[in-house]
């Protein structure tokens, strides 16, 4: 069991890297290929696409991680067919909001909303194959299927950067969503599975207890990082968000890392926590701690970074980001810390919990970033983080650990009643 487990996470970091690596190619293409303002036209729809991306995971594929990594094959299945129908019609009228509001806005930004509406369903259909994918164990199908999108992604770009299609905000983003739909359907035959086209409000609705507090917990967090950003720009200037901005490029391959932790781990821990919850307890700590300490090695080598390699990354944003990298690395260490509650939390099936730690946690990021541009700049603003991934970390091993207790009590009540009428003893209640 160890070791499929650890092939499946060693797979896990390939894919996620593919993963990535398909994000970059097309933010890295677009940073050159682009005039400013198309350029931001691009950054404002890869924007929206980070939170489709996040809705339709909240929605749809982290309750078939949670609900159906641990059942038997053909339940599996049911699921799996009901989730990504559910994503592909979600995709739809997600794509088609955004189709709408690219047609009323107009311009490059328009062009871009208009683009990235079109091949939404095919990004989002992909992504939602690679959750079936990681929740049913298969992980080298995940890593294939990515694998595809970026070798499609390389082949369209090349005829762009060889003058064959033109260099636009909105042809970049086609050919992007064109390499997820090869994707998208390569996971059809990959599976083996036809997606149930009338499953979203019956989705939503069997599972509404995770659903809302899943996006809830998204949309909060991310509505955080957005307010904090553009309070960072009013208050210290665009120079100090820039600042940041570039430091947390420099911690790049690790947020890769732990990217790929919450992907992998999740359909783990959930088969762990039908095994045992003290399984998943110990799982989770050891996850915590390598993680932790990855970070720290991580934040060692980017502290001991010489300049000439900093400018070479940064060009002339260097200067501005080398002096609050010690801040960033304990920002990324106390986010390394938590992941194994967080995902422990998800494996439990304790939204509830999950929504009350992160709504905790959210004031402390908002208060000591904004409070920390105020009074010092682009440093003050990075300590401030640092200290609510601090403070962050605490709160989610805390919840954990209820929860955890809960299930234990509720074990030990179980195992009496199954005492008292013969039946067979469990050590925590299904999730």
């Amino acid at each position: 069991m160890k070791k499929a487990a650890s092939a499946r996470a060693a797979w896990g970091l390939v894919d996620q890297a593919l993963s990535s690596a398909s994000n970059f190619f097309v933010s890295a293409l677009a940073a050159h290929s682009l005039a400013p303002r198309e350029f931001g036209a691009f950054a404002l729809a890869f924007a929206v696409y980070l939170l489709l991306l996040g809705v339709s995971r909240a929605l749809c594929t982290e309750p078939l991680a949670v609900r159906y990594t641990a059942q038997e094959q053909d339940m599996f299945d049911a699921g799996a067919r009901r989730a990504v129908g559910s994503v592909t019609v979600l995709s739809s009228l997600l794509g088609g909001a955004c189709l709408a509001a690219g047609l009323l806005v107009g311009d490059s930004a328009g062009a871009a909303l208009v683009a990235l509406g079109v091949v939404a369903p095919a990004l989002l259909v992909q992504d939602a194959w690679r959750y079936v994918f990681f929740a049913s164990g298969r992980v080298r199908s995940a890593a294939l299927n990515d694998f595809v999108w970026v070798a499609a992604q390389v082949g369209l770009f090349g005829l762009m950067a060889g003058g064959a299609l033109p260099r636009s905000g909105p042809i970049l983003i086609t050919a992007w969503g064109i390499g997820a739909g090869l994707g998208a359907v390569l996971g059809l035959r990959q599976s083996r599975l036809v997606p149930a086209g009338r499953s979203l409000p019956g989705w939503l609705r069997e599972h509404s207890d995770l659903c809302g507090r899943f996006a809830g917990e998204f949309i909060a967090a991310a509505g955080a990082v957005h307010l904090v950003s553009f309070g960072i720009g009013v208050t210290a200037g665009l120079a100090a968000a820039g600042s940041i901005r570039g430091a947390l490029l420099v911690f790049g391959p690790l947020s890769v890392i732990l990217m790929a932790a919450g992907v992998v781990l999740l359909p783990e821990f959930v088969r762990n926590a039908h095994f045992s919850v003290d399984v998943l307890a110990r799982n989770a700590r050891l996850a915590s701690w390598t993680l932790f300490g990855v970070s720290v090695v991580w934040g060692l080598v980017c502290l001991a970074m010489p300049a000439s390699i900093g400018r070479h990354l940064l060009g002339q944003n260097w200067s501005g980001a080398r002096p609050i990298l010690p801040q960033i690395a304990v920002m990324m260490c106390g986010a390394g810390t938590s992941v194994g509650a967080t995902l422990g939390l998800r494996a439990l099936g304790e939204a509830r919990r999950s929504l009350r730690a992160r709504l905790g946690i959210i004031p402390v990021t908002i208060v000591g970033g904004l409070l920390g541009a105020a009074v010092w700049d682009a440093a003050g603003a990075a300590m401030g983080f640092a200290a609510a991934s601090v403070t962050g970390a605490v709160v989610w091993w805390r919840h954990f650990r209820a929860a955890v207790g809960e299930w234990r009590l509720a074990a030990e009540i179980q195992s009496m009643k199954g005492d008292d009428v013969g039946t067979p003893q469990f050590e925590a209640p299904a999730p």
